[in-house]
């Protein structure tokens, strides 16, 4: 996976990071409302898990202009 996330470009790779968190959180939601008796699924959950992958990508992509990322080795 390593290899295939440096040839692809920034923007890509966050367009599949919000998707695939996107879908996550919709699934996480419809197991909780068909598959459980004590929880239930709901909309504004979804929401919140949205907002929270935009605000991240936000921040990935405005600390990266200050190559403050650059800075950190993983």
């Amino acid at each position: 996976l390593r290899f295939n996330f440096k040839t692809k470009k920034r923007s890509t790779l966050l367009w599949i990071v919000f998707l695939l968190s996107l879908g996550f959180g919709i699934a996480v939601e419809l197991f909780q409302n068909y598959f459980t008796v004590y929880r239930s699924g709901d909309v504004l959950d979804i929401l919140a898990n949205t907002t929270g992958s935009l605000i991240a990508i936000l921040l990935i992509t405005t600390l990266d202009k200050k190559d403050f990322l650059s800075e950190i080795s993983i």
